[in-house]
């Protein structure tokens, strides 16, 4: 498993990126979409995914594996929890789900979806996001250099200065 959608075996590491995402007192939950991809074929088992720093002051929701049969139905970020979904696209509890998405793949794709909800005016989320699954037989862990956070007192400011 690797960061991202392409077959990019050239790329040693790739940049921590950050998303943000605004909530509201009638919508306090969102959801980030997390882009990773099997490498030669490869499938895997989703054993948890877990943040590596939290931050601030959210609840993380259960992690989800969502399917969809075009890069159209892909979440970068969305309001809600589970997100609103459109067409033929699914989700799944993460944890022991199977994971197939091959790096450079045209058509389906897969992508694991963190979400949290607020809990104060403070934001907060993920700051790295550690994926561990088995394939092969054997235990691997990613971490994947997202910040994903709501925006907050904390994180950053919810409206624009």
């Amino acid at each position: 498993m690797r960061v991202g959608v392409e077959d990019a075996s050239d790329v040693t590491e790739p940049d921590w990126v950050t998303g943000v995402s605004w909530w509201t007192k009638g919508e306090p939950r969102t959801v980030f979409g997390v882009d990773v991809c099997m490498v030669d074929g490869v499938s895997a088992k989703i054993i948890a995914v877990e943040p590596v720093k939290k931050v601030g002051s959210v609840i993380g929701l259960p992690p989800l594996v969502l399917s969809a049969p075009s890069s159209e139905g892909a979440i970068i970020s969305a309001t809600g929890y589970p997100p609103p979904l459109s067409g033929d696209v699914t989700l799944v509890d993460a944890e022991g789900a199977a994971f197939t998405y091959a790096c450079g793949s045209l058509g389906a794709v897969q992508q694991i979806v963190i979400g949290f909800e607020a809990t104060g005016p403070e934001g907060g989320g993920w700051k790295g996001v550690n994926i561990r699954y088995s394939a092969g037989g054997t235990t691997h862990e990613l971490v994947v250099p997202l910040n994903a956070l709501m925006c907050g007192t904390e994180t950053e400011p919810c409206e624009p200065s």
